[in-house]
């Protein structure tokens, strides 16, 4: 049992927290991978599997960062130009 699946027992099933947390792939449910940045690509996927606007789900990241370490693609600071 992975971090992310222990942290995700304490809230009730079908919370948004536990629903940004899952991946779906294929038949096979998962929790993702705590290291992977949230990215606009994620964001997309979880639209199209549960419905939940990107908005909505960039806010519920941004809320559970309070809680988790992840990392979120639209905070992550852009190194600057090279000159």
């Amino acid at each position: 049992m992975g971090a992310l699946e222990l942290l995700a027992g304490l809230y009730p099933e079908g919370e948004l927290d536990v629903r940004l947390l899952l991946v779906h792939e294929y038949r096979d449910i998962s929790y993702m991978d705590p290291s992977a940045t949230v990215d606009d690509a994620r964001l997309k996927e979880i639209e199209e599997q549960m419905g939940i606007p990107p908005d909505k789900a960039r806010r519920g990241f941004e809320s559970l960062v309070q809680k988790i370490p992840l990392k979120l693609g639209w905070q992550v600071p852009t190194p600057p130009a090279a000159r």
